[in-house]
């Protein structure tokens, strides 16, 4: 049985046994557990992280009209010899079938890496790698105040700068629950301040992160979760060509729907929307737990897993040719409101 506590999956993923065939991430923070994949993917690799000879990449869709391939592609060796690694992403928990017929057999030089969202501790899929000798489970839960603490000392010092205590207080005070949009804020501040010789100030973080007020995107965000398409597009529009950068709605879209999906976790354990809101810690906005109870009593955890992961595959585009990405992130961000499911009365 290999469960890798949270607080030990960096020492885990550095000195990966040599024995491991497959590695599980799961929990509420995509955006660490597609980090913590690349970064045991990069061990296991010697680097190679991009090699397309040496890394093959599936999603639950790809293995679903064609579950032959995955024995291919795990039996497959690269061209230029070497180890080989498979990465189911997005990963789901209809695969634990496929996947329990590899759990007795071992592939040498070969890791399967898979990434799904929160799972239950009985969930089949954690529990076929949680049991297995030679396999392992990791959770990835929403980055705590010392997660962001570290990773933002370690952005800033790799860069070869420094910033002020007040605004670094500031700062972290602002970031999310969820490593990959945290990782852009801090990326995005540190690429402001390049070649600067002073101390990154307060200022300098207000001048970069103050530049849409939350009063005009919340009303856009709750729109897009209560599947307002003609609301939401307006909005959208709207706040577009008022100069809104569109990177910074698919960052806000991303906190919000992991939001959702925290208090829709407690929902399915027996509570009511409302109760949940109402007693959520730190405390919801007033004037926003109406619309956000409504949300939460429409969506289903697994529906909202989906749209985390559409979201964060419009922030990966987000880094592509700023054209193109405001497009694609524009097309995602509208068929996220066309997707939000009938309202369900019975759960408020």
């Amino acid at each position: 049985m290999t469960i890798i506590k949270p607080y030990d999956a960096n020492r885990f993923i550095k000195k990966l046994p040599p024995d491991t065939g497959a590695i599980l991430f799961y929990g509420p923070n995509l955006g660490l557990s597609h980090e913590r994949a690349r970064q045991v993917i990069s061990v296991f690799l010697d680097e190679k992280v991009d090699d397309p000879f040496a890394l093959v990449r599936l999603s639950a869709d790809d293995l679903a009209t064609n579950e032959a391939r995955l024995r291919d592609e795990l039996y497959a060796r690269p061209l230029s010899g070497g180890r080989n690694c498979v990465w189911i992403h997005p990963g789901s928990p209809q695969i634990t079938k496929l996947l329990s017929t590899f759990s007795k057999e071992e592939v040498p030089d070969t890791l399967l890496i898979v990434e799904t969202g929160n799972l239950t501790p009985g969930a089949a899929l954690r529990t076929l790698f949680e049991r297995h000798q030679k396999w392992a489970a990791i959770a990835c839960y929403a980055d705590n105040k010392r997660d962001l603490e570290q990773m933002l000392d370690k952005t800033i010092m790799k860069a070869n700068l420094k910033i002020q205590s007040e605004a670094r207080l500031f700062l972290l005070s602002h970031l999310g629950a969820d490593r990959m949009v945290s990782r852009m804020e801090i990326e995005k501040i540190c690429l402001y301040a390049e070649g600067q010789l002073s101390p990154i100030s307060l200022e300098d973080i207000i001048a970069i992160t103050s530049d849409v007020s939350a009063r005009d995107v919340d009303p856009f965000l709750d729109g897009l979760g209560l599947g307002d398409f003609p609301g939401t597009d307006a909005r959208l529009h709207s706040l577009l060509e008022s100069g809104t950068p569109h990177t910074h709605l698919i960052t806000r879209a991303i906190s919000h729907f992991q939001l959702l999906h925290e208090l829709r976790c407690e929902v399915e354990k027996g509570k009511s929307a409302t109760s949940v809101v109402e007693n959520r810690k730190p405390a919801v906005f007033f004037k926003r737990k109406e619309a956000l109870i409504r949300q939460c009593a429409r969506w289903k955890q697994k529906e909202l897993e989906i749209i985390q992961n559409q979201l964060h595959e419009g922030m990966k585009m987000s880094r592509r040719s700023d054209g193109l990405s405001r497009i694609g992130i524009v097309r995602i961000l509208l068929d996220v409101a066309a997707r939000t499911p009938s309202a369900q009365s019975s759960a408020l």
